[in-house]
């Protein structure tokens, strides 16, 4: 573990539009000896250029039987998009990679909905939830955040097990309104072990919700 969060510490988000309004965001290697300054100017310089961006605490149910959960929307007053981030199995929204990527996203115009899933939810610890609640949470974070900003293109992802349950729930029926699926820390396989199945989803139903 404490490997992928050194591999997380040398990479900084960098996001870019295309003249289209496609929407790119790569994260960009630092080589050692730089990579704890680079890594923190990057999110230092975001935060200068929008030192006042609001984030608002919201609420939003994750499936009848777990109840409500907590969110957080991060936008900048001159949002060009909007993207849903769905947390690590082990941490919850508020871990600092994911502050600092929505610090690093509203720098670049990006605005953010990051979520807890139920098992996280208040501070609780465990296991994550089955397969279907954590899907079913996916696609209530994604109502409530199209909801919250009906005017902005939406795009979903997340880290590590939250981007591999988006695409779970992606392959399994269309996600409305999400126009890309947008990962950090996805593990395509398990180390040593290659294999096609968890890639191969993401391709499909893509392009069903449009």
């Amino acid at each position: 573990m404490d490997s992928i969060y050194r591999g997380i510490r040398q990479s900084i988000p960098i996001v870019s539009f295309s003249k289209s309004g496609a929407l790119s965001i790569e994260l960009r290697a630092q080589t050692p000896p730089l990579y704890s300054f680079g890594a923190a100017l990057s999110v230092i310089l975001s935060v200068y250029r929008h030192p006042m961006t609001p984030t608002t605490r919201l609420k939003f149910e994750a499936t009848p039987e777990r109840g409500q959960v907590s969110a957080l929307f991060t936008r900048p007053e001159d949002a060009l998009a909007l993207l849903v981030i769905a947390h690590g199995a082990g941490t919850d929204m508020e871990h600092y990679f994911l502050n600092g990527l929505a610090a690093a996203l509203a720098g670049q115009r990006i605005a953010s909905f990051r979520y807890n899933f139920p098992y996280r939810e208040g501070g609780k610890r465990g296991g994550p939830n089955g397969k279907a609640i954590l899907m079913a949470t996916v696609r209530a974070a994604l109502a409530a955040a199209a909801a919250a900003a009906p005017d902005l293109p939406l795009f979903a992802g997340g880290k590590s097990m939250g981007g591999r349950i988006t695409s779970m729930a992606a392959s399994q029926a269309a996600l409305p309104g999400v126009r890309g699926l947008i990962f950090f820390g996805f593990p395509l396989h398990p180390a040593g072990k290659p294999a096609t199945e968890r890639g191969d989803r993401k391709s499909t139903r893509l392009n069903s919700s449009h």
